[in-house]
């Protein structure tokens, strides 16, 4: 009767040892799928526009092979920049624009200290535009600048201009 009584007893082992496997499988599996499965968390607007789904550099670098990357490098104590935010928030034309671009908005000590961000410098605030391998574009720029300052917008226009070139390169492979 007693090796009846350890063989119950080693099958109820064997079978929570399984159920602690199967568990800790899922624990470990999940967040793993739901990297690909589910949306970019939305990052805050700092005042560039609620209606613009802002997620981390990271994570558009990650996936620019499904869309482009626009990335705004921005100071909190900056003229220009405050000057700039209501123009991009309460643009229409650059909230829908802005549905087809991983958008990135970087603030004070966020700005990537590799020279692929600073092209012609570091002032601010710069836009700038991202390829398909994560790679910025030095070819996407503020054409009205006359060749100073190549990535600072002031404007809509501008900046909705360098937004839809940087979508047809893209587009085309080019960006």
């Amino acid at each position: 009767m007693i090796p009846t009584d350890s063989l119950f007893i080693r099958h109820r082992v064997e079978y929570c040892c399984v159920i602690i496997s199967l568990c800790s499988l899922c624990f470990f599996v999940h967040p793993i799928q739901s990297k690909f499965t589910s949306e970019p968390e939305k990052l805050p607007s700092r005042g560039w526009g609620d209606d613009i789904h802002w997620v981390s550099l990271d994570y558009a670098l990650e996936n620019a092979s499904s869309k482009p990357v626009m990335v705004i490098i921005h100071k909190s104590w900056c003229g220009a920049c405050r000057r700039l935010k209501p123009v991009v928030a309460s643009s229409k034309k650059i909230q829908n624009l802005s549905k087809q671009f991983w958008m990135v908005n970087l603030e004070n000590d966020e700005d990537p200290p590799t020279p692929e961000f600073k092209p012609d410098g570091a002032y601010v605030p710069r836009m700038l535009f991202a390829n398909k391998k994560g790679k910025v574009n030095k070819k996407i720029l503020n054409e009205s600048r006359g060749g100073k300052y190549n990535y600072f917008y002031s404007n809509e226009d501008d900046l909705l201009r360098a937004m839809n070139k940087a979508l047809r390169s893209w587009n085309r492979d080019e960006l």
